[in-house]
């Protein structure tokens, strides 16, 4: 039976097998002594939310002249991954995600990059805007991961779900000792509108105009304006579709 040299070696020779696999356990020890171990981890701050308030501002304007030039300056930054964005009425927010690249030794220098950034945008917005603030976020693990899933029969209803997991969101967010809770995969309810086309010929009603009547039965949307010396606001109502 023809063996391998390197088995056949071994094999021949039981003190040069228990040497080399005394030299391994001897190897892997002085590697585990070696090994950097901490109760909490270093770990870089990649994140971070700039938020800046436009008040008396539609979603449209914000985005225009807020959202837009400050994320014009911010993509000059190489070492930035990724930027996400939401703009409302009076307030852009804007969330900042470093590349992995960047370490614990040089996360603070990049951080100071994007405040640079964010002070040279500054005289392009507009005169009522406020100062972007930065809020650099301290990066935590998940200690509990809670997942709801349909067991009932027929077709998963995923609004059901998601109203369940706000109000767990809420329920664990005023436990004691919980930082931060985080929702994921979260559907927003949809209104669908079936359209009678004869009935809206009848009415002298286009699809069109139709949905400009719908979104403008929309609560959430502004009812109006109060506007004075100095300033300018957004009435909102509480509620949804009337």
């Amino acid at each position: 039976m023809n063996r391998p040299a390197l088995a056949d070696m071994f094999y021949r020779n039981p003190r040069l097998t228990i040497l080399a696999v005394g030299f391994i356990l001897v190897a892997g020890l002085a590697a585990l002594q070696t090994l950097a171990r901490q109760e909490d981890p270093t770990m870089t701050r990649r994140f971070a939310q700039v938020e800046t308030t436009l008040p008396g501002a539609t979603a449209a304007r914000v985005e225009a002249l807020v959202t837009e030039k400050l994320e014009g300056r911010l993509r000059e930054i190489a070492e930035i991954r990724e930027l996400r964005s939401l703009s409302r009425a009076g307030r852009s927010i804007i969330i900042v995600q470093l590349s992995d690249k960047v370490g614990p030794d040089t996360a603070d220098i990049v951080w100071s990059e994007v405040r640079d950034k964010l002070a040279e945008a500054e005289p392009d917005l507009p005169a009522a805007a406020g100062r972007p603030t930065l809020e650099v976020r301290e990066p935590i693990a998940s200690t509990l991961v809670i997942a709801f899933t349909w067991q009932g029969a027929g077709e998963p209803q995923v609004s059901m779900l998601a109203r369940l997991a706000r109000d767990l969101e809420t329920r664990l967010a005023n436990v004691p000792g919980t930082r931060e809770t985080t929702l994921y995969g979260e559907v927003l309810e949809e209104v669908r509108v079936s359209v009678d086309a004869m009935a809206l010929a009848a009415a002298d009603l286009s699809a069109e105009r139709l949905a400009d009547r719908i979104a403008a039965a929309d609560t959430r949307s502004p009812a109006g304006r109060l506007q004075g010396r100095d300033s300018e606001l957004l009435v909102e109502v509480m509620g949804e579709l009337d």
